[in-house]
């Protein structure tokens, strides 16, 4: 066996939610690795040792983490998970702050206003609240949207927050101040599972379970450009720091880069396994969570092979993989300073594993 890494356009089947597989007529269907925890019945996997690079580890969760997020003064990450909670720890000593609690289901995402005052959860209680970040206590609840809210984001200017929401495909803004409804945007066509502010806050990018990625105009609400490539559901996106440029995270075995004036698709990043003729695409990993660093240098992946890999973000070129974790990891952050990157595990098969967040020191360029 081997295994290619680098830029490529695949063309295959993927898996869809670990139960299904479309195949094209050129080659067979990769098998997407399933993590350690949700070995199929029937089926044994030897124990892996890696050795953990990794700067601490933070535990406290009960079941699988699916966001974290640093503070815009870097001293604080905040975490949100399938154990309906969202967790502050000091990122210096690696210990627990607060633990906010209000939502009644699993807490999809939580971000922090750029200011670093307040901090917004999305849940599958269906419901978006903010929080006193210094103090963790509720500010408001914001209802409107009819199913899981997965994923939320902040503009630039701290004054609106996006919010998407699975089954019912809406994006909503909010007015930060008020916490008034001021649009929804329901052209997506499917479950939002991530959004992303552009740098100036012109933009906003979403994904979901079309495989699609939609831009949309802030200012309008109409959508822009539509970016096509991906062929099973995207987790991620995340602009550059300068903006020019969007990278997307999918199911489908792939990181995407795109260029976001003309929404053409400029490289595809992989982690593939190929049979004896080195052409075979046998298995791969499915790419969870992107991150750009603050310089817009190096690109973080998270993997459902257990690793953090870090890539050149002009030469599409992967210099790292950051091993420790014993399970899928589901998402990634850079602080804002670029020295240190957080994760954590879980699964998209089986809420209950994982809870695990990690900080590493990033490892300079080689």
């Amino acid at each position: 066996m081997s295994r290619r890494f680098g830029v490529g356009v695949l063309m295959f089947g993927l898996m869809a939610l670990g139960l299904s597989c479309r195949q094209n007529n050129d080659a067979p269907a990769p098998k997407e690795e399933t993590p350690k925890g949700d070995t199929p019945k029937g089926e044994t996997r030897p124990e892996e040792k890696l050795v953990d690079q990794s700067r601490a580890t933070l535990k406290g969760h009960t079941g699988t983490v699916y966001s974290v997020a640093f503070s815009p003064d870097g001293k604080t990450l905040a975490s949100s998970g399938y154990d309906k909670t969202i967790k502050l720890w000091d990122t210096t000593t690696g210990q627990e702050r607060a633990t906010l609690k209000g939502h009644t289901a699993g807490v999809r995402s939580v971000v922090f206003s750029p200011d670093g005052k307040t901090l917004a959860s999305g849940s599958d209680d269906e419901t978006v609240k903010l929080w006193e970040a210094v103090s963790g206590q509720e500010r408001a609840t914001l209802k409107g949207h009819d199913f899981n809210v997965y994923c939320v984001a902040f503009s630039p200017d701290g004054k609106t927050l996006a919010s998407g929401s699975n089954k019912d495909g809406t994006i909503k803004l909010w007015d930060v101040a008020t916490g008034q409804e001021r649009a929804t945007l329901k052209r997506h066509g499917s479950w939002v599972f991530c959004m992303a502010y552009s740098p100036d806050g012109k933009m906003l990018a979403s994904g979901g379970w079309n495989a699609e990625i939609k831009l949309w105009d802030t200012a309008s609400g109409q959508e822009r450009a539509s970016l096509r490539g991906h062929t099973d559901r995207v987790f991620s996106v995340a602009f550059s720091p300068d903006g020019k440029t969007l990278a997307s995270a999918s199911a489908d075995l792939t990181i995407k880069i795109w260029d976001t004036a003309s929404g053409q698709e400029r490289a595809t990043l992989h982690n593939i396994t190929f049979g004896q003729d080195g052409k075979t695409p046998i298995r791969g990993v499915a790419f969870r969570c992107v991150a750009f660093s603050p310089d817009g240098k190096t690109l973080a992946s998270a993997s459902s092979d257990k690793t953090v890999k870090l890539w050149d973000a002009h030469g599409e070129q992967e210099r790292a993989s950051l091993t420790g974790h014993s399970s899928e990891i589901l998402t990634v952050a850079f602080s804002p300073d670029g020295k240190t990157i957080a994760s954590a595990t879980g699964s998209i098969y089986n809420d209950r594993s994982g809870g695990e967040i990690k900080l590493w020191d990033v490892p300079p360029p080689k």
